[in-house]
């Protein structure tokens, strides 16, 4: 007998994991299908078949959900560009978000709350803008440095820093310009400026 309870639990967390995915991409999807501030608990709860409060038993409040859907987005979209490792593959995941209803909208929605530390989208956006320098950075260190031109480089750990913040800077304020420019091709603008790193780096072709 008491070889089955971790069997009986391990059942009920897995049941539990899944819900919790069940909630976060339908609460997405009925993030994009309703404008403004978005659907409220009682609509997304409906969704997934849940009481308002039973959805709270998940997610603490409507805040922590949609923060929710954001760091699991980033956890998605990070195997898509960490397997490639290139500010290519980086913009493919950059790509996805602006081409998932409502995505954009939402994240652009959280950012505006995240100055409150004791609000969910704080720590979110805290440990989003932390990772993603991290890897960018990364990719930026991996550029084929032995042809870099001294003289006009910004290769060095601090112009490194710096393109990291500039590039996050910019995919942020061409989504957040989407909104409100729908002819705005936030895909092109960012290949582009993809394009002008190894120039910036003083990368030699």
């Amino acid at each position: 007998m008491l070889a089955m309870a971790p069997t009986e639990g391990r059942g009920s967390y897995a049941k539990g994991v899944r819900k919790r995915e069940e909630i976060l991409a339908e609460a997405l999807a009925a993030y994009g299908e309703h404008a403004g501030d978005g659907p409220s608990l009682k609509t997304i709860a409906a969704r997934v078949g849940l009481s308002e409060q039973g959805l709270l038993h998940y997610f603490g409040s409507r805040e922590a959900l949609f923060t929710a859907i954001l760091a699991e987005r980033d956890r998605l979209y990070r195997q898509v560009y960490a397997d490639g490792g290139s500010l290519e593959s980086l913009l493919a995941a950059i790509r996805l978000q602006v081409q998932t209803p409502g995505l954009s909208r939402l994240y652009v929605a959280m950012a505006a709350t995240a100055a409150d530390p004791a609000r969910p989208p704080h720590r979110y956006f805290t440990e989003h803008f932390a990772v993603l320098s991290e890897d960018i950075q990364n990719m930026l260190v991996a550029q084929p440095h032995s042809r870099i031109n001294p003289a006009t480089s910004v290769g060095d750990a601090d112009g490194i820093a710096f393109l990291t913040r500039i590039l996050i800077a910019a995919a942020d304020g061409l989504q957040l310009r989407s909104l409100v420019d729908d002819g705005l091709d936030v895909e092109a603008d960012l290949a582009r400026l993809a394009a002008v790193i190894p120039a910036l780096l003083g990368v030699h072709a």
